[in-house]
């Protein structure tokens, strides 16, 4: 907490929850993340079946994926690979147990595009990130979209993925 506090005051900025976001979903608040995956039998790189689906997560699970990547910054498909990675690391030990899916290798796990969209939008929304002004060492030709965190979004990731010392060790401060 201390050096929260010291990062704060020496960088002049807010890390406190912004004014006019309460009624927007955030935190432990649910959101649908649609996906699409491919059934794989053969081991050819074409899918014999593809299946979209749903899975649940909070918006603080999902936050807590992409801020790490933000702290530099992030181009939207560095945020969509390691969203696409997330949801099958959420749904894969599920959709192993359905009858349909036996005996197939389940991956091109693909998060929906209007889901990632909804996201961006919603961390904008809540500013816990923003358009990157930076100008990296980039292409000429390099079109993409990159973002980075706000200093609010850096103090929710802090207290997301910061690990924490276990509670018998706390007096030894």
């Amino acid at each position: 907490m201390i050096l929260f506090n010291q990062f704060s005051t020496t960088t002049g900025t807010s890390s406190s929850s912004p004014q006019a976001t309460e009624h927007l979903a955030q935190g432990n608040d649910p959101i649908e993340l649609e996906y699409s995956f491919g059934a794989f039998k053969s081991s050819g790189w074409q899918p014999d079946a593809t299946y979209s689906e749903t899975c649940t997560a909070s918006w603080n699970d999902v936050f807590g994926v992409v801020s790490p990547l933000l702290i530099d910054e992030a181009s939207d498909g560095v945020l969509k690979k390691a969203l696409d990675q997330f949801v099958e690391d959420q749904s894969l030990a599920h959709l192993a147990t359905r009858k349909e899916l036996k005996g197939y290798e389940l991956k091109a796990f693909k998060l929906d595009d209007n889901a990632f969209n909804t996201i961006k939008v919603q961390f904008l929304a809540l500013r816990l990130m923003v358009k990157s002004t930076k100008r990296r060492a980039r292409s000429v030709s390099d079109r993409a979209a990159y973002w980075m965190l706000t200093p609010y979004g850096e103090s929710v990731m802090m207290s997301l993925r910061a690990v924490r010392r276990p509670l018998e060790n706390s007096d030894n401060l």
